[in-house]
């Protein structure tokens, strides 16, 4: 059996309503050469499935997606910690400067790769291989305002490319403090 290779194209028919960023493979967004997803909720309009209702009750709506592999790119070697932690820094610039306002990051778990011999280039370690940047509105709105919407830039890392389905994403996304965290935005 052949191993399947999704691509971006390929992925175009298994996630719906999806499209390609129209600047790859070298996105001028965020300066990475590799093929990004896209996912706008206008296009999602006919399901939920781009809403969390957090545990404090207010429910966020998933407005635009951008994903890519976190270790698109590394050619050669394993991920290690150092790999890592340039690869979140990478991804919360790339967020930050894509939407403009300080993104939140939900630190993602990272997973120790054992051998069977010393590793020459770092302790090697890996993350989960979707890198996703995501921003957020919710209808809730902070005492004293009006006519606006509270919104937040959020960087995850998961599984699989798509909407956020992992138990563990879903469980940090649900946790999180909106009204903290969250800016007001006028109409």
């Amino acid at each position: 059996n052949k191993p399947v290779v999704a691509t971006a194209r390929t992925l175009l028919f298994r996630l719906p309503r999806v499209a390609v960023c129209p600047t790859s493979p070298l996105c001028t967004r965020c300066l990475l050469a590799v093929p990004h997803l896209f996912v706008r909720s206008k296009n999602m309009s006919y399901s939920k499935s781009n809403e969390i209702e957090l545990d404090c009750g207010i429910t966020m709506e998933l407005v635009a997606l951008n994903q890519y592999y976190t270790y698109e790119g590394l050619l050669e070697g394993l991920p290690t910690t150092s790999k890592n932690e340039y690869k979140i820094e990478t991804a919360v610039a790339s967020a930050k400067d894509h939407w403009g306002t300080e993104p939140h990051l939900i630190q993602p778990a990272e997973t120790p790769i054992i051998l069977d011999h010393e590793y020459p280039f770092g302790v090697p370690a890996s993350i989960p291989v979707v890198a996703s940047l995501g921003l957020w509105r919710s209808r809730h709105q902070p005492a004293g305002e009006e006519f606006g919407c509270t919104e937040l830039t959020i960087v995850w890392f998961q599984p699989e490319f798509g909407l956020p389905s992992d138990e563990s994403t879903l469980n940090d996304l649900k946790a999180l403090d909106w009204s903290s965290l969250a800016t007001f935005r006028e109409f």
